[in-house]
């Protein structure tokens, strides 16, 4: 991930949570293999001492831009102080003050990397002064339009690198106020319109309220703001495809075939596998064969995504759950999208199947754990499931 950030130009991260479980030593070796810079302002040790760069300046386009970096409060505080031991995350307001005043002055724009929410930052915005752009993270908000809090421009990168945000600055002297360029262009066409009717007294009157509201927005600084989708019509950049397809074969090669993470046992819950349910539903079991439910596992091999992490758990049945698929408890019979991954785990009912039943029909929301609008953007339940149900058989 680093490797493809660096290929992106990024110059700077903030550290969120999650990176914190990491652990300090692992984070200090990831930061040193990139150009990308980790910045906290508020992760320090117990002394005070950052642990990281709080803030970087950085020359571009002719103008300083001071980047600041903000760590949410770890959650699971015993599992932070495992990993990170004499660390601690400062109350983020006044970290980002400090950080502030340090570079006040330093720079002719300040943007903040912010992890500890949306709400929050808006909270942030109104109370520490001189911030002028608020990059938040850590949430999934869609935001093609920035906000405006107390002369900060509020916004967000989305997820997960699914879409590019983009803010293009007409920087030119000390910012007073933003205004988009939407809103100048809107307002050119109403002087325009209002030129034709002036032919009135009101019509007059209109037009000199417009012009003069027109010359007031001159002050303010011109921001224009877009969220570029990264989907299929983009193509991939073809280093980073050669970064992830050695990641994934790396992932194959250190793959390594072990006993199960549990042992069956008569009275425990366990997956059985599809062969089990073959032996009473036979019919079903051969329509299964047939639907691409019983070659997602497959599906991976094109990819060499075959261990990822990140896609196993929609193609094989019970991935990291006890007696599931795990990657180095590997259990063949497991690959592939099968009856207990929609209907259940399905040993007590094998054993008994009058007293113990599994569910008839998933509901959509199971349905939609893997086929999401990011990854099928043209699911339909009722259309889809035909396909991979033997209703009648």
């Amino acid at each position: 991930m680093l490797k493809a950030m660096d290929r992106m130009g990024y110059a700077a991260a903030a550290i969120g949570e999650m990176d914190l479980y990491l652990g300090l030593d692992l984070l200090r070796s990831l930061s040193d293999m990139t150009k990308v810079r980790f910045l906290s302002a508020n992760l320090t040790d117990n002394k005070g001492k950052h642990l990281f760069e709080p803030y970087r300046l950085i020359e571009t386009g002719g103008i300083t831009v001071g980047v600041i970096g903000l760590t949410a409060p770890p959650v699971n505080k015993k599992m932070f102080s495992l990993r990170m031991p004499g660390a601690t995350v400062k109350e983020p307001f006044s970290a980002t003050g400090e950080a502030v005043e340090k570079i006040w002055g330093k720079c002719d724009l300040i943007v903040l990397l912010s992890n500890i929410g949306y709400s929050k930052d808006l909270d942030l915005a109104d109370t520490v002064p001189g911030i002028d752009v608020i990059i938040s993270g850590g949430t999934k908000r869609y935001m093609k339009k920035p906000v405006i809090q107390n002369e900060t421009l509020v916004t967000s990168g989305f997820y997960e690198g699914r879409v590019i945000g983009k803010i293009s600055i007409q920087l030119d002297g000390e910012i007073t106020g933003w205004i988009s360029r939407n809103e100048l262009d809107y307002l050119d066409k109403d002087i325009l319109t209002a030129e034709t009717k002036t032919g009135t007294p009101a019509g007059k009157r209109k037009l000199d309220v417009l012009v003069q509201e027109r010359e007031s927005m001159n002050k303010l600084t011109l921001y224009e703001s877009d969220m570029i989708s990264l989907d299929p019509s983009i193509p991939d950049d073809p280093q980073v495809v050669s970064m992830i397809s050695d990641y994934r074969k790396g992932l194959i090669k250190d793959s390594v075939i072990s006993p199960a993470p549990t042992v069956r046992s008569e009275g425990k819950v366990f997956y059985t596998g599809p062969k089990v349910c073959s032996e009473c539903h036979e019919s079903r079991y051969r329509f299964w064969l047939t639907t691409d439910h019983s070659r997602a596992f497959d599906s991976l091999a094109p990819k060499n995504a075959g261990a990822d992490p990140d896609c196993l758990g929609c193609h094989v049945t019970g991935y990291m759950r006890p007696a599931g698929y795990w990657p180095k408890g590997l259990r063949e019979d497991l690959r592939g999208v099968q009856c207990e991954s929609c209907h259940g785990v399905g040993s007590l009912h094998a054993g008994s199947p009058d007293l113990y039943s599994l569910l008839h029909l998933p509901a959509a929301s199971q349905c939609m754990y893997c086929h999401t609008e990011e990854q099928d953007g043209d699911f339909d339940y009722f259309r889809d499931r035909k396909a991979v149900c033997a209703e009648g058989i």
